[in-house]
């Protein structure tokens, strides 16, 4: 089912990186050998899962060339970087199962609420909400990690 988000958008390349999520702290090494677990085929959890993190995506329009000045707008854009990002790994955002929010004013975040229900509807992905001081670029005012699980024995993306 594709949301109405993903169909509205128009960004050609993601501006987030798409990496297998890291080992959690005190898990072994992954063995080096040919088809062995990795960070990316993570077992022994009771319901093991594989991770991908999408993370570091921000409110950059390509179009305008520059950043919104609302977090609502710069969410809608992330959370777009965000769709087409898991696409080209052959990934949904029903796929997220975790999404962290990094934001400067977290008063601001409640103009979000609205985009995040049409965007996450009745998948509700785990959330945690980071306030922090600022970022690189001062007119960023949002920045969103998605984390992907993919159920042991779920058809691999791509």
């Amino acid at each position: 089912m594709t949301t109405p988000l993903a169909q509205a958008t128009t960004i050609q390349e993601a501006e987030a990186t798409v990496r297998p999520a890291r080992e959690p702290r005190g898990a072994p090494a992954a063995a080096t050998q040919r088809g062995a677990p990795t960070a990316a085929t993570q077992r022994g959890a009771p319901t093991a899962r594989r991770k991908t993190l999408v993370h570091r995506l921000d409110g950059f329009d390509r179009r305008r060339g520059g950043y919104a000045p609302r977090v609502s707008e710069q969410c809608r854009q992330a959370l777009s970087a965000g769709v087409t990002a898991l696409s080209a790994q052959g990934l949904s955002i029903r796929d997220v199962i975790r999404v962290v929010y990094l934001v400067r004013d977290a008063d601001a975040f409640s103009s979000c609420f609205p985009l995040l229900r049409e965007v996450f509807g009745d998948s509700k992905p785990a959330a945690t909400l980071r306030l922090v001081t600022g970022f690189a670029n001062p007119e960023i005012e949002i920045e969103i990690e998605l984390l992907v699980g993919l159920a042991d024995g779920a058809p691999s993306p791509g």
